[in-house]
């Protein structure tokens, strides 16, 4: 693994390939951000493999919701989307559309050959400051719990950083790159559906205010997973 020292900074995965940013409509997302975060890094690692050629990847989140097992439109846990695509593999977007409740495991069309499905080859934690700059520079975005606030909620702009003791993660998102201010403040660049307009959201890593980043970041560095994607 890399060390952090050696990696270049800034980086982003939009510079090898334009990440994916298609999203749902809907507002009635944060729940179900446990599958939107992961499947959105996931996606986002396939279109950077095959250097940003058309048709985009974007995976099912309904189908994640419906068969995954691992939660459902009232939460769940992001480690257990990896799980289910790696031993099932999760279809294309087109094969179940997000319809914002649960419903109804439809495993038929797992197994339909018109729907292309993404399996992962390996999975696991990737926390840690660190780790995660590894992990992002060698193969993309991960997804990461973090605590969600009513500041965070009412973020629009500017790189964030909120004091808190103890943070207690409470969502999910797709973190994708990592860049320094002016100022020399370096900062997390993730996305989100509780950012306006499905948007990018900058926050403060752990190196922050000399190393004390933990406290203002809401613990968004101890939580990660990423997942080794196969081409089909």
């Amino acid at each position: 693994m890399s060390k952090a020292s050696s990696l270049p900074s800034p980086h982003s995965c939009s510079e090898s390939v334009p990440v994916n940013d298609k999203r749902p409509g809907f507002t009635e997302v944060q729940q179900s951000c446990w599958a939107m975060g992961a499947t959105s890094s996931l996606a986002d690692r396939i279109n950077i493999k095959r250097k940003g050629t058309w048709p985009s990847a974007y995976l099912s989140v309904q189908n994640v919701i419906d068969c995954g097992g691992a939660g459902s439109c009232y939460g769940g846990d992001h480690m257990g989307v990896y799980a289910y695509a790696h031993e099932q593999g999760i279809p294309d977007e087109t094969c179940n559309n997000y319809q914002t409740r649960n419903q109804n495991c439809e495993r038929y069309k797992l197994i339909d050959a018109r729907y292309k499905v993404t399996i992962l080859q390996d999975y696991g934690d990737v926390s840690g400051r660190d780790r995660m700059k590894a992990e992002i520079y060698k193969n993309g975005p991960v997804s990461c719990a973090k605590m969600a606030t009513k500041g965070l909620e009412a973020y629009d702009r500017g790189v964030f950083a909120e004091f808190h003791i103890l943070s207690m993660p409470n969502h999910i998102i797709s973190e994708a790159e990592w860049s320094i201010t002016e100022d020399g403040t370096e900062y997390w660049t993730d996305t989100s559906p509780l950012w306006w307009n499905w948007g990018w959201a900058r926050i403060v890593t752990s190196a922050y205010k000399g190393g004390k980043g933990n406290w203002y970041n809401l613990a968004m560095e101890h939580d990660c997973v990423h997942g080794d994607t196969i081409l089909t």
